[in-house]
């Protein structure tokens, strides 16, 4: 990978090897200088409330589904008691 061979390039250099190139320095500087700074507080707090509002919607999701399909249920089961009545009153052909 890239990292490895940017390892490869600053070991050689520091064991003298290959000359310092400024420019490829001046580069790495750059890349570093843009990654975010993890460890502030603000940022991690941040993370963990969005990732609790992903968890929230997940869960109530699954709350509403669940309590859709006992609302079928018993639908269902109030529909078959109707037709079991139904039947139950229809005289019984002999």
């Amino acid at each position: 990978s890239r990292l490895t061979e940017i390892r490869g390039y600053l070991d050689l250099v520091i064991e003298g090897k290959l000359p310092l190139n400024h420019e490829i320095l001046y580069h790495l500087q750059d890349v570093f200088n843009l990654l975010p700074n993890l460890n502030v507080n603000e940022l991690i707090k941040a993370f963990a409330v969005k990732t609790n509002d992903m968890m929230l919607v997940i869960y109530l999701s699954s709350l509403i589904r669940s309590v859709i399909a006992l609302h079928n249920l018993i639908n269902n089961k109030m529909l078959n008691k109707e037709h079991e009545k139904a039947e139950d009153l229809k005289p019984a052909a002999v």
